[in-house]
């Protein structure tokens, strides 16, 4: 066995196999010693090393219990699928059996499961096979249970649990594992598994994004064991990246099930993936394919599919941007010359990599220069410039030291602490943070190392455009002027005619009106990411009028308040054209529109006329206003002022009426 010199970090391996015959003559009675001698295979090596990996005796003898092993979830191609592999030692396809944790009982798995099958192909670990699958269809919010099979052979039961399609997530970022670069395997998978426990536990993540370099040697299972064999793994999905120490050998492609992998970008570990999460597009590419024209193509072709994100992020192994070892390498210096011009054609927002074992965090980059400086800074808003991210070592296996001789103009934080560390990165629809976590040894606790935000301005509409809900309630639209709305809003219109809000109106219509009259609520939301928000200006709300409603009779209102269990109605102006009330608002909510066919006049108590909602007269021939419930056609300016005057004197205060309803509104 021998390790080479120039070898793509892909040291020589061999298997030294004794007959019987031939250990009697070597092997004595009692302890027993092998020696190893190691050869440098090149004056600037740094990485010399032996490690034992497996002595055992082979009888012969057929294996006959199935084993299952390196079990671990990757992301999806968006958040509704979940990817997973393992290792069995049997060439049987496997499957997949998952459910939801809730239709569990005493803690046995559900009878009722959706059975998923897993590809089955002969892994680079010698006598196992490597098994692969999807799972679709996943809903927001739930937890599930799965384990997966392989003939008789079922596994202990797993979980994880999904959360907020499209609100906002955080991720940890793992710098270079690489377990084995310490020379032991052993004491880097503590470092790692303290790193993934800690961080998961104190973060809560969506999933693990890892820099790259797994592990230090590209096809030692042994190491691969120790970066896979952790229960958080089985919880929360990783997305990786092909590291040089990744990536002289198909281990990598067999040990992660990684979404939308493309032809581009290849190296006998992998190919450039994308997949989306929330309000983000991941491009990942493989920097050990130096092809720029390849990752090119891969991110234009990924943005194209996915137009409508609103933050895109690269994600690669070598730093471009860097102060430790490999940043004065040629390759690099021709990386950074080569990508970055793509990275702003492109207007990505974030770069991510690893490789240098030191962190650092750029200014706001705009190719090779500074676009703006962020040194005393905590936060940017509408940068122009990309973000370039170095990840340290999470697990502690080596560092490297910041250089001296070079120019740091484009770094904004740097340290070189020799302590494990993690970046938490928080994503929201208009702010991208990322706090970074430094592990202090002596007292065993997490502090910040650096904290930085970019922050984006809300994003409107860039032309009037008219909202229609899917679900259409009464002819329902809202028309919303240049930059009254954010971007992607939708409309949600729903008629209401039951339950706690309806009775309450009801009831304060009785107060008001004297008696029962004929009356509908249309309960309206523009809604954002799962969210209700606010029109940013005013907007035209246009609804047909009901069926049967006196247009010279009607009265409008809006739901102002429900505090104290009590609902409050505020009397709206609105025009009647084309048969259409149209109401000029700058806040939706809940709307009552009043048959009032037996004109009765609002009693507030003192005999006054305040509630009666007033109808703002049009200038289209066709339009009908009113004024006390009296029709008028046409346009008429003398009665334009009266109206308005009307409007000033009464309908401007707000006239509340409360009725008693239940705590909560439905």
């Amino acid at each position: 066995m021998s390790y080479g010199g120039s070898n793509a970090s892909n040291p020589k391996e061999g298997v030294i196999s004794l007959t019987k015959e031939q250990l009697k003559d070597v092997i004595k009675t009692g302890q027993n010693t092998i020696a190893v001698e190691l050869h440098q295979g090149r004056a600037s090596s740094s990485d010399i090393y032996f490690e034992f990996n497996n002595l055992q005796v082979d009888y012969g003898q057929e294996e006959t219990t199935v084993e299952q092993k390196a079990l671990n979830l990757t992301i999806g191609e968006d958040e509704t699928k979940m990817n997973l592999t393992w290792y069995a030692n049997t060439n049987t396809s496997g499957t997949v059996q998952l459910a939801k944790a809730g239709a569990m009982i005493n803690g046995e798995f559900p009878s009722q499961f959706t059975t998923v099958e897993a590809t089955n192909n002969q892994a680079n670990d010698k006598g196992f096979y490597y098994n692969q699958a999807t799972l679709a269809n996943l809903e927001e919010n739930t937890k599930y249970v799965y384990r997966v099979v392989n003939g008789d052979q079922v596994s202990k039961i797993y979980d994880f649990t999904t959360k907020d399609f499209d609100g906002s997530y955080n991720f940890i970022f793992a710098g270079d594992p690489q377990i084995g670069a310490s020379g032991s395997a052993s004491k880097d998978t503590e470092g790692w598994d303290k790193t993934l426990s800690d961080s998961i536990n104190k973060f809560n993540p969506n999933f693990i994004l890892s820099a790259g370099d797994q592990v230090n040697t590209a096809s030692d299972e042994n190491q691969y064991s120790g970066y896979l064999d952790h229960e958080e793994l089985t919880s929360v999905p990783q997305a990786t990246t092909i590291g040089n120490h990744d990536s002289s050998s198909n281990a990598y492609t067999q040990h992660f099930n990684l979404p939308n992998e493309t032809a581009k970008g290849e190296t006998a570990a992998g190919t450039d993936y994308w997949y989306v999460y929330n309000n983000t597009l991941f491009m990942n590419i493989n920097t050990n394919n130096t092809s720029t024209a390849e990752h090119k193509a891969f991110m234009k072709e990924a943005i194209k599919e996915n137009q409508d994100v609103r933050w895109k992020v690269v994600v690669f192994h070598h730093s471009v941007y860097s102060v430790a070892s490999h940043s004065v390498e040629s390759s690099i210096l021709k990386r950074r010359e080569e990508l970055t011009p793509v990275f702003d054609d492109l207007g990505i927002d974030v770069v991510l990599m690893g490789h240098d074992h030191v962190y650092v965090r750029s200014n706001m980059m705009k190719g090779m220069k500074v676009s703006q400086e962020t040194k005393d800074l905590t936060s940017v808003t509408d940068p122009e410039g990309i973000l370039y991210l170095t990840a340290n070592s999470a697990s502690g296996s080596k560092y490297y030291d910041i250089k001296t001789n070079i120019s740091t103009d484009f770094v904004a934080k740097m340290d070189q602490s020799k302590q494990r560390s993690i970046p938490n990165i928080e994503v929201s629809e208009n702010s991208f943070k990322v706090t970074t976590y430094l592990y202090n040894s002596n007292d065993n606790q997490w502090s910040t190392l650096d904290e930085f935000t970019i922050n984006k301005s809300v994003e409107t509409n860039n032309q009037e455009i008219t909202l229609v809900p899917e679900e259409t309630a009464n002819d329902i639209r809202v028309v919303a002027p240049v930059g009254t709305v954010e971007k992607n809003s939708t409309l949600s219109a729903v008629e209401v005619n039951e339950g706690d809000l309806y009775q309450g109106i009801k009831n304060t219509l009785n107060t008001i009106l004297g008696s029962d009259k004929d009356f509908k609520v249309f309960d309206l939301s523009l809604i954002k990411n799962g969210n209700i928000i606010n029109p940013l200006g005013k907007v035209q709300l246009s609804l047909a009028l009901p069926e049967g409603y006196d247009a010279s009779k009607l009265l409008i209102y809006q739901v102002q308040d429900s505090q104290n269990n009590d609902i409050t109605l505020n009397p709206i102006t609105y025009t009647i054209k084309d048969g259409r009330i149209i109401i000029e608002t700058a806040s939706l909510g809940q709307f009552v529109l009043v048959n009032n066919v037996e004109n009765k006049k609002p009693d507030t108590g003192n005999g006054s006329n305040t509630n009666l909602p007033t109808v703002k007269p049009s200038n289209t021939n066709n339009s009908t206003t009113t004024t006390n419930n009296k029709v008028v056609t046409g346009d008429n300016s003398n009665l334009i002022a009266w109206g308005t005057l009307l409007f000033t004197a009464l309908g401007c205060s707000l006239v509340a009426y409360k009725s008693k309803k239940e705590e909560k509104l439905k």
